[in-house]
């Protein structure tokens, strides 16, 4: 992600080596146009970030997802300790876990996307099998009722929040 106001700060989702631990897991964040990145998140070395969005109206509020995942070639495992959202109030610099429910994450891999509210910083979507929308930063998610399952993208109108169109296998509501 590149800030809107300043394209020298740039935030990068990693979710590093599936095959192995690894320290290079996590969010990055540069401060020169991406020639050299310090490491802001990390959640441990099994977990790596896989979804990251600033804040539309603030910038400097960023929202990241970590997944605990490993692949071999007999076996994929999915979930556990560091799969979580995350909050940051001080542009990218520290982090706090708000967030580790289970149904946020359930098929990481496929699906997992996190959207900030662009006139309300307290309230964020998380699509996944469900759609689910938190209206205090994330501690807390209701679902909010669809046609179909399986849920893939979401646009918000920036003038109307209450407005939104979400993707999932079934079209677009």
């Amino acid at each position: 992600r590149i800030h809107p106001t300043n394209p020298d700060i740039v935030y990068a989702a990693v979710l590093g080596d599936l095959f192995k631990n690894s320290d290079q897991r996590g969010v990055f964040k540069s401060m020169d146009g991406g020639q050299t990145w310090k490491s802001t998140l990390f959640a441990n070395e099994r977990a790596g970030a896989v979804d990251l969005i600033l804040d539309p109206v603030n910038p400097d509020v960023l929202y990241a997802s970590t997944w605990n995942v490993r692949r071999t070639p007999y076996d994929f495992s999915s979930g556990g300790e560091g799969s979580a959202l995350w909050k940051s109030d001080d542009a990218g610099e520290t982090w706090t876990k708000i967030n580790d429910e289970r149904k946020l994450r359930q098929r990481a891999w496929y699906y997992t996307r996190v959207y900030a509210d662009p006139q309300n910083r307290d309230r964020v979507y998380v699509l996944n099998v469900q759609f689910h929308r938190s209206n205090d930063g994330g501690k807390n998610f209701t679902s909010i009722r669809t046609p179909h399952g399986d849920h893939h993208d979401l646009w918000i109108d920036p003038d109307n929040p209450e407005r939104f169109i979400v993707a999932d296998d079934g079209g677009a509501q």
